[in-house]
């Protein structure tokens, strides 16, 4: 349970980047088991996995070829079903260690044996067994509670240890499905035991015993009824520590068991749970459901919101676009603005992350028009600065970006609102990077500073002034760099902020570089990169790959490889694919000094083409040609690398400026291989 520093890290923490370290802790954990010891993993109900569980398990089905573990994970075999996925992943991938076994209904004589083992090995009549095995149809399940219905029916009747037939069996009727034997076994309870089966049943198929304790009015009796449902076996016990918790043995028995309740009472039981819930530390899903079964959908909407939150934390983004949808649904005139706003700005949240473009534009121009129809300008420069950031960087649609980041300004202006206008600064600096203006980018970043020193926030003045510094730097205006790294260190001097720690050892490292000064230049990018991991900083990807550059220029070609394969792996998993573009090419030209030139390396070099065609894919293309270039120079394509590093000095890139020399070097190499003199010296 975390707490103090850590909590705090935690919540700073971005989804993406949470759900990775969660992922990370454990697969850690259940390989450490399974290093010293065999293990098994058993995974049941699968089909029911949300999508974060089946993603979890499918990195953790490849720790089999690692450590002594095996996973077994049983589902319904439908093609339809997210879980199905599970398998196609494990069939392609893992075929040496995958094995499928599909369970087929029971034949008649695997039947009689398990009818006989339920009986303890006494027979039937031959009559009932046919009648039994007709019914049940092989189904394992049928089986069970054919035999369990007979026995409390007293049809089977227990004397001296063994089982016998009371009645004649061609007299003996047993129901034609499975729910109406389900439903004969429940009318058969004890009044009590009934009570409190259908009150289980309406807080789910799993349950706390507190919970249901409430909604009974009784301790003792509650502790009474629910030995009694187990021992007849249509519940069990889950666990007594931390909490006392119960299930129903199987989903049909909590489903026949609910829908025995009169539609009336049923809600006017949800909304007794809901109380009850809302009372205590309850999940706002769970207090959402019981609000909504009992026709309080107004009331449900704070909690429809707040689960979306902490689904989208989770990076649980069906389950989140879910929740924001029913929210907005159930939304009235008289609801919250705060939550139909936050409903809106979650939904473009949750389908950016995904990432998906047409929705969460979509989102966000719902949240413009909500805004215009409430006469709410804030909300329309909020949806306005997000629909700018969606346009430019999901979809590369610089123009019509700047034309909502535009419209976002002036009503920010008009109504004086800071906060938006830092925002728009933010979001346009970006856009000014990726086109490779970085004056006009640290132009936007000095009103970002100046925003943040208006309105009282410290970590837009600090965040505009570091970023400004490294703007100047991208565009190696080197001396009006250095007053504004100064600036940002006497705003930063003595703060214990991590993330700002590494933005301040990011920026260093341009400077010290500039001055030749490469040991400290490595340790101030090192520094930043293992902070910006630490906290994760949405700045990981990019300062990992100064790491490695660093590293590369010391000759360390084991860190630079390290560090941009981890630059490779944060910009995929942040959508940053500018960073991984750079990353990858860096590790190309690495391995082609390596005189490594296999699968691997021309699987980087084509990731790295592929990202520069992404959106942002261009902002760090100069530094992508000249690496590609100069491991093209190694191969002894000339004609290849005098193309890239062409391409490298015609495009804008934020890092124009800073691979200029790299790129001139390269192409007076080309020169002299040709034996042009005059031209490498030009």
């Amino acid at each position: 349970d975390p707490g103090g520093d850590d909590a705090a890290m935690i919540g700073e923490l971005s989804a993406p980047d949470l759900q990775r370290r969660i992922f990370t802790a454990v697969i850690a954990y259940i390989e450490s088991c399974s290093h010293s010891t065999p293990s098994v993993l058993v995974v049941e109900d699968l089909h029911w996995a949300d999508s974060v569980s089946l993603a979890l398990l499918e990195e953790l089905m490849r720790a089999t070829d690692r450590t002594m573990l095996a996973v077994v994970a049983l589902m319904r075999p439908y093609r339809d079903d997210a879980s199905w996925g599970f398998h196609e992943i494990a069939e392609r991938d893992l075929s040496h260690r995958y094995t499928s076994v599909t369970l087929r209904p029971l034949d008649d004589e695997a039947a009689r044996v398990m009818v006989d083992n339920l009986l303890g090995g006494d027979g039937i009549p031959e009559s009932l067994q046919a009648a039994v095995l007709s019914k049940a149809e092989g189904n394992p399940f049928f089986v069970e509670e054919i035999v369990r219905a007979l026995m409390e029916s007293g049809t089977l009747v227990e004397q001296d240890g063994s089982w016998s037939l009371h009645g004649d069996p061609e007299e003996i009727s047993i129901p034609g499905g499975v729910s109406g034997l389900l439903t004969a076994r429940l009318d058969r309870l004890e009044d009590v035991s009934k009570l409190v089966a259908q009150l289980a049943s309406v807080l789910g198929r799993e349950f706390e015993f507190g919970e249901l304790a409430a909604l009974v009015g009784g301790r003792d009796q509650t502790d009474e009824a629910l030995t009694d449902l187990m021992r007849r076996d249509l519940m069990v016990e889950r666990s007594r520590i931390p909490t006392r918790s119960y299930a129903f043995r199987h989903a049909l028995i909590q489903e026949t068991a609910y829908n025995t309740i009169l539609l009336k009472t049923r809600r006017a039981l949800h909304a007794q749970v809901a109380e009850y819930l809302i009372s205590g530390q309850a999940d706002p899903q769970e207090v959402a459901r019981h609000l909504i079964e009992s026709k309080q959908e107004d009331r449900a909407v704070p909690f429809l919101v707040d689960a979306g939150d902490q689904a989208t934390r989770a990076m649980s983004l069906a389950a989140a676009i879910r929740f924001y949808d029913q929210a907005l649904k159930w939304a009235s005139e008289t609801t919250d603005v705060d939550l139909i706003t936050r409903s809106h700005e979650g939904l473009g949240a949750a389908y950016t992350l995904i990432p998906d473009l047409t929705h969460a534009s979509a989102s966000y121009q719902r949240m413009l028009e909500f805004g215009r129809a409430r006469s709410e300008p804030s909300l329309q420069i909020t949806a306005l600065n997000r629909l700018g950031f969606t346009s430019a960087f999901l979809g590369g649609d610089y123009d019509r970006a700047t034309e909502q980041l535009e419209e976002a300004r002036r009503l920010a202006e008009e109504i004086g609102d800071g906060m938006g206008l830092a925002e728009y600064h933010m979001n346009s600096c970006m856009i000014a990077t990726t086109r490779g203006d970085m004056e006009k980018a640290a132009a936007h970043d000095a009103e970002t500073a100046r925003l943040g020193s208006d309105v009282g926030s410290d970590q837009l003045l600090v965040g505009g002034l570091i970023q400004r510094a490294l703007s100047l730097a991208h565009g190696a205006q080197y001396e009006d760099g250095r007053r504004a790294l100064e600036q940002a260190r006497q705003a930063t001097a003595g703060s214990t902020d991590l993330k700002v720690q590494s933005s301040m050892a990011a920026a260093e490292f341009f400077y010290l570089l500039q001055e030749g000064n490469l040991l400290e230049a490595w340790e101030q990018a090192r520094k930043a990169a293992e902070l910006s991991s630490r906290v994760g900083s949405s700045t990981a990807s990019v300062v990992a790959l100064e790491a490695g550059f660093a590293a590369s220029l010391l000759g360390d070609f084991e860190n630079a490889l390290a560090f941009h394969a981890e630059s490779l792996r944060l910009g995929e998993a942040s959508g940053q694919l500018f960073n991984s573009a750079a990353a990858a090419a860096s590790m190309v030209r690495i391995y082609g000094e390596l005189g490594i030139d296999d699968e691997e390396t021309a699987g980087l070099r084509a990731k790295a083409f592929e990202y520069l065609g992404q959106p942002m894919g261009e902002t760090l293309a100069s530094t992508v040609y000249a690496e590609l270039g100069w491991a093209a120079l190694g191969r002894g394509d000339v004609e290849e690398a005098t193309d890239l590093f062409g391409s490298g000095l015609a495009g804008e890139s934020a890092a124009k400026m800073l691979e200029l020399p790299t790129i001139l070097l390269g192409l007076s190499h080309v020169r002299v291989n040709e034996g042009d003199e005059a031209g490498a010296e030009a």
